[in-house]
């Protein structure tokens, strides 16, 4: 509604072109943010169409292990997005996104202009799939147009992927939970990682 208000006053005090004031609008729709409370009911929507009835899927793994599956949850995920001050010009990736929920968290909550995931393990990557396809359809009948690139590459190791450090290379902010990695990854992890800008 603020977003709103801002558009109509500016509207009212200036005389623009259609062309500028659109040019205008998608430039403050940018800039803003969704309420955080709004982005928390759309992911949890999402994820409780797309994910919950499939929830097996995802505890099928080997414990303790380098394809172990865990989520981190919204809370979590908006402290540290603030604190990292993602906002509509970063670029965001998680290596070992799962189901990429973090990946549409921050294009929802920060508006992130480009959000990429990578996941090895299958089922997640499955689930992934769906979980974007299903939250685009919710987004818009929202009517939100979200400009984040999202973009993933799924059933594939981070580790000797082209993709990976291609997207690294724009990086403004990097989720990577290593805690769980054996020393060879956590090796190659800190290797790839400094592909940073």
């Amino acid at each position: 509604v603020e977003m709103i208000n801002k558009y109509n006053t500016f509207v009212k005090s200036t005389r623009l072109s259609k062309t500028r004031m659109l040019r205008y609008a998608n430039t403050l729709h940018m800039q803003e943010k969704l309420p955080k409370y709004l982005c928390n009911f759309i992911c949890n929507y999402v994820y409780g169409r797309t994910i919950i009835p499939e929830a097996k899927k995802l505890s099928k793994y080997v414990g303790f292990s380098d394809k172990t599956y865990g989520e981190l949850l919204p809370d979590f995920l908006s402290m540290v997005f603030e604190k990292c001050q993602l906002n509509y010009k970063s670029s965001y990736v998680d290596l070992g996104c799962g189901i990429g929920n973090t990946n549409y968290y921050a294009g929802l909550l920060a508006n992130v202009a480009s959000s990429f995931g990578c996941e090895i393990m299958e089922n997640p990557s499955e689930l992934c799939v769906k979980y974007g396809d299903y939250f685009k359809k919710i987004v818009t009948l929202f009517g939100y147009q979200n400009h984040t690139d999202y973009s993933f590459s799924l059933k594939k190791s981070f580790m000797d992927n082209e993709e990976v450090v291609k997207k690294l290379q724009t990086c403004d902010v990097l989720l990577l939970n290593n805690f769980i990695f054996s020393a060879d990854i956590n090796i190659a992890a800190t290797t790839l990682v400094k592909n940073l800008p």
